[in-house]
């Protein structure tokens, strides 16, 4: 007997279609300089510890906003949201910033190599797309940091993150 096929468009926990974010990009798969999604929300109106405008595609974001609203309702008050929604030129800014403290230290390719571990380079980064976020929490001042892992946000999110059609890269 015949296993039936996984409907690729099926709802996830969070009520997003998993067939509507079918789009990989990567450094093999760069998106267009000029993608941008169609509508975003600011993380900032809706999650008082955001302080900072951090923009997501609409319904990443409601996905990101029930999340918290979730992590909330089990105690934890201090989650952030950082960084959102990049657009290509900004991501070259912040990845050519990179690419220039490493030169410091190495040769332009190598700096570049070293860069390339902790910026993508721009058309490469699920930022551009408006689905990826950095989070932090007062934990760790806010800080982008390695600690987060240690965080009680971050134990949190290790479980239930995928809950809410989120998964934890980095």
């Amino acid at each position: 007997q015949e296993e039936p096929e996984e409907d690729s468009n099926r709802q996830s926990d969070s009520g997003v279609s998993n067939f509507e974010y079918m789009m990989l990009v990567n450094k093999d798969n760069p998106v267009d300089s000029s993608f941008e999604p169609e509508d975003m929300l600011n993380i900032a109106d809706y999650v008082s510890t955001t302080k900072n405008s951090v923009y997501m595609e609409k319904k990443a974001a409601d996905a990101y906003i029930n999340m918290v609203q979730a992590m909330e309702s089990d105690g934890i008050y201090d989650i952030a949201a950082v960084s959102g929604f990049r657009d290509y030129d900004y991501q070259s800014r912040i990845h050519n910033a990179e690419v220039n403290k490493q030169s410091n230290y190495y040769s332009l390719e190598e700096a570049k190599r070293q860069a390339a571990r902790v910026v993508a380079a721009p058309g490469t980064s699920e930022h551009q797309l408006g689905l990826a976020i950095d989070i932090s929490s007062s934990e760790v001042g806010y800080s982008l940091s390695s600690r987060f892992d240690t965080t009680t946000g971050y134990s949190w999110l290790s479980e239930h993150a995928h809950e809410h059609g989120f998964i934890l890269r980095y």
